[in-house]
């Protein structure tokens, strides 16, 4: 018998593996297949038969009710409790500031410039036009005067 246009042959293995995939209702079925599925089923008792066996798959799959268990231990509830992110930060900047260890390096490296200007301010205005010699006072120690005159 030659395949219509319609339906193309279906093999009795393709026919097992669409019962076993889809089970027995032929909405379930791949639409391109189901008129060959349907046209296998009333040739081969065989292929009735493992019908069968999948009606009954189908209805205890039906019956069947997955409820979703509480578990013991749960994601959301094993994390630690987190804070704000802008809180996090001004806490962390403080903790910083605050370590014994490299925190008071920190606030002195950075309070050395305005200390600096500070200093530098209260010499007076500087009329000099070649800040060199600015620059070279700053820079270089004054020495110690070492007489006693």
């Amino acid at each position: 018998m030659k395949p219509s246009d319609s339906h193309t042959a279906l093999s009795l293995e393709r026919a097992v593996a669409l019962l076993d995939a889809y089970g027995a209702l032929p909405d379930r079925w791949p639409e391109a297949e189901r008129e060959a599925m349907l046209a296998l089923l009333a040739k081969s008792p065989e292929l009735r038969t493992h019908r069968h066996a999948a009606t009954s798959l189908d209805s205890l799959l039906d019956l069947w009710d997955p409820q979703p268990q509480d578990h013991p231990f749960s994601l959301p509830e094993s994390l630690p409790p987190q804070q704000a992110p802008e809180r996090r930060w001004r806490a962390m900047f403080i903790n910083d500031l605050l370590n014994p260890l490299v925190g008071w390096q920190r606030v002195a490296f950075a309070a050395t410039p305005i200390l600096i200007g500070f200093f530098w301010g209260l010499q007076g205005a500087n009329t000099v036009e070649d800040w060199s010699v600015a620059e070279f006072s700053l820079l270089n120690p004054i020495p110690d005067v070492t007489s006693n005159e």
